[in-house]
């Protein structure tokens, strides 16, 4: 599987290495930007320092992650699986595709706001969706914001991000935003569940891996520049059975908690796959007397 790479500005020239730190690239860069591109390159540089940390989504987990029905969970509950930004990658031949625009790659990230910054009604938080979306002949990065310090549900949150998002730009590029920010709400809401996540490992341990589930391998990958997960790669599709799929379930004391994990997978047509289909080359009577008397 491949999948397309996030461009950081501190990859484009890697003599830069040799004459700045990180911290000094990015704060010479944040000083010469305007101040809504300071955000996406906060969040480039965190995530550069944190080991470059990311998400594989296979294809088959894209439609339930895009069908799923978050509509009446509160923002609030979106919550970052690990402390630095999150690369989400989707693999280089998307079926999130809208209007000749494929969405490539997501980083996101959640930044906390204090009691004071939230105009004295406590601490809240933030999530900032950097998308990166490929056009005809070039590509665009759109940032939207989530704000989590109204009590408003994921799908009015949506609505809000795109009216402040601004004027768009290019014809139906809010729809594909709309679905990079529900693939990143599905995402912020996954249970550890391995059914459907796991961390990646050496192709050569995979199998070592999933024997023992010894975390020695997971060090060993990141230690090779492999520190990630990946999300649906052992969905399969049988005939007659409906797989394991993403749902919602409400957890917790007074069921208050969203998380999203998989509901176990059942035969569906149970009766279809019972029945043994007969008649192809002669009657089964035939044949066994055939086979009997040769």
């Amino acid at each position: 599987m491949k999948w397309t790479d996030w461009r950081a500005h501190w990859d484009a020239d890697k003599s830069l290495r040799k004459r700045y730190t990180l911290g000094e690239f990015y704060g010479q860069l944040m000083s010469r930007v305007k101040y809504y591109q300071v955000a996406q390159l906060r969040t480039e540089r965190d995530w550069i320092a944190g080991d470059r940390p990311y998400y594989h989504l296979y294809p088959g987990i894209l439609d339930p992650f895009l069908r799923l029905d978050l509509g009446v969970v509160p923002v609030r509950h979106l919550r970052m699986p690990i402390e630095s930004p999150l690369l989400i990658q989707l693999p280089d031949a998307s079926s999130v595709v809208t209007d000749n625009m494929r969405l490539c790659n997501i980083l996101v990230d959640q930044k906390v706001i204090g009691d004071h910054e939230n105009e004295g009604r406590g601490e809240s938080s933030y999530v900032t969706v950097m998308t990166d979306i490929e056009v005809p002949e070039q590509k665009l990065h759109a940032i939207v914001t989530l704000d989590q310090r109204n009590d408003i549900t994921i799908a009015d949150a949506f609505g809000v991000a795109l009216t402040h998002s601004g004027k768009d730009p290019h014809p139906g590029i809010n729809q594909i935003i709309r679905k990079a920010l529900q693939i990143v709400s599905v995402c912020l809401l996954l249970e550890n569940d391995p059914q459907l996540i796991s961390p990646e490992v050496l192709s050569d341990d995979l199998m070592k891996w999933q024997e023992s589930l010894d975390p020695k391998y997971v060090e060993k990958a990141k230690r090779r520049g492999k520190f990630g997960w990946v999300v649906g790669r052992d969905l399969e599709v049988i005939p007659h059975y409906r797989r394991p799929h993403c749902a919602l379930f409400w957890v917790g004391i007074g069921r208050m908690i969203p998380i999203i994990r998989m509901r176990a997978g059942s035969i569906v047509h149970r009766e279809v796959v019972t029945t043994i289909p007969t008649g192809y080359g002669g009657d089964v009577e035939d044949a066994g007397a055939a086979i009997a008397t040769s």
